[in-house]
């Protein structure tokens, strides 16, 4: 591709590259890449992509009913928003009164 060499690019294994090292490593397939500095950043190919089927929706999960949240819950694990929003808002004031005991 003379645009690569426009630019000083040249094909690299994915894995070699350090952007989306997320992405990369798990791929050796030849990435066009330029060097910025002393790293290469490479462009992730299409071929990267994984498709998931996603799950039909049921009407019975809605957050607007007790059993609707019960059954996100039970699908996705998560602990519900106003819980976690509690969470941060503690170890937040924990750190606080750490940090205000410091000072004393």
């Amino acid at each position: 591709m003379r645009i690569l060499e426009k630019y000083g690019g040249i094909w690299l294994p994915a894995h070699q590259t350090k952007n989306l090292p997320s992405v990369h490593t798990d791929y050796t397939e030849k990435v066009p890449a330029i060097q910025i500095r002393d790293m290469y950043i490479g462009v992730t190919s299409l071929s990267f992509c994984r498709w998931k089927k996603t799950e039909l929706k049921r009407p019975k999960e809605t957050p607007y009913t007790a059993e609707g949240r019960a059954i996100y819950r039970a699908r996705t694990s998560k602990k519900p928003r106003l819980a976690r929003a509690d969470d941060i808002l503690v170890a937040h004031l924990e750190r606080w009164a750490q940090h205000e005991g410091a000072k004393k």
